[in-house]
């Protein structure tokens, strides 16, 4: 199927926020962004800004009509996913100090990531956008484990 925005179908397909979640920050209803994506209505410049900004995505990739790829053969590529992996190897420190959520995401979450790995290696090329969410999916994964750590702030002075 030809999409009017491929990048923004493959990251909703990959990133951690539900479609619901890129409609919100469009603006628009479900269905709207849906049409939006398979060409039927027009997204506005605004609400494709929205998504951007407040999913933290670039607008120049929503916005390009092309499937953007990272490839193997490209240095910076490389690297990128070099970045996941120090990531996924962050995680697998905390699960083996006990981390909660550490072990859900090795458990359960990290199938997404060794699934594009292996497809990098295989293929030598995966979407941008699959990189983006599984890269989000990620941040979370440690925004989360450094959570499990924080104590709640007290009161400084007792009331009586």
């Amino acid at each position: 199927m030809q999409f009017a925005y491929p990048n923004l179908a493959e990251i909703i397909n990959y990133h951690p926020y539900h479609i619901t979640s890129f409609a919100g920050f469009a603006e628009v209803t479900v269905e709207l962004l849906k049409a939006g994506i398979i060409g039927v209505e027009e997204l506005k410049e605004t609400e494709i800004l929205n998504i951007a900004k407040y999913a933290g995505l670039p607008y120049t990739v929503l916005k390009c009509p092309r499937m953007i790829y990272i490839q193997k053969n490209r240095y910076r590529h490389r690297q990128m996913i070099k970045r996941l992996e120090i990531k996924l190897h962050e995680i697998w420190e905390a699960q083996k100090d006990g981390s909660k959520e550490a072990d859900l995401y090795m458990r359960c979450g990290r199938i997404g990531l060794v699934n594009m790995m292996l497809d990098f290696q295989n293929t030598g090329k995966v979407t941008y956008g699959r990189y983006l969410g599984i890269l989000e999916n990620l941040n979370q994964t440690i925004e989360f484990i450094q959570a499990e750590h924080r104590k709640p702030r007290d009161v400084t002075r007792k009331t009586a």
